[in-house]
């Protein structure tokens, strides 16, 4: 008897045991995830190379993204670099409009794509890499390197808003320097 209650409770231990350990196993959902859709400021770009003078309107990326606020990826596809103080006039986008550049992707790998790389004459594309994404007080901070149009680099720091702040420039620097403003546009 004493054996047929021995043997009983190891097996109720075991299944016990193996009941909690298949729990263990479970995935952890995450309700805090985020995904690139919405608006994302523009908080620094720091260039790792510049390349000075490539451009005869823009002389350098630095010059232009001097102008970019931040981001706006839609659900769609379509997606808008936010100027600042609209210098560009693409800060708006009708319901079933058209932009000239698309993103694809998630917010683990994307791309931005101008659909015309000659209008405007500089080509926003960039695919970026390095991509990371992480909840800092509160606020979804998205990281990454690219190479842009004109053969510069540097890593970006965006942070999701409500909605891009177009009066606001990024902090621009050169491998964590301050660099003076090119200003090229007023």
């Amino acid at each position: 008897m004493k054996k047929s209650i021995l043997l009983f409770c190891s097996v109720a231990i075991a299944l016990l045991g193996y009941s909690c350990s298949s729990d263990d196993d479970s995935p952890i959902i995450d309700d805090e995830q985020t995904t690139l859709v919405g608006s994302w400021q523009l908080e620094t770009v720091d260039f790792s190379h510049i390349e000075e003078d490539a451009h005869p309107a823009y002389k350098s990326d630095f010059c232009f993204m001097e102008y970019i606020s931040g981001y706006e990826f839609r659900e769609d596809g379509n997606f808008i670099f936010v100027a600042y103080d609209d210098k560009f006039g693409t800060n708006e986008l009708e319901d079933g409009e058209e932009s000239i550049w698309k993103w694809e992707g998630d917010i683990d790998s994307f791309v931005l794509i101008q659909t015309n790389p000659n209008y405007p004459p500089y080509d926003m594309s960039i695919a970026p890499e390095n991509i990371q994404i992480e909840k800092v007080d509160g606020e979804w901070v998205l990281t990454f390197d690219a190479e842009m149009y004109l053969g510069s680099t540097g890593t970006f720091k965006l942070v999701k808003t409500e909605s891009v702040d177009d009066t606001v420039k990024p902090e621009l620097t050169e491998n964590g320097e301050d660099k003076e403003a090119c200003g090229l546009l007023g």
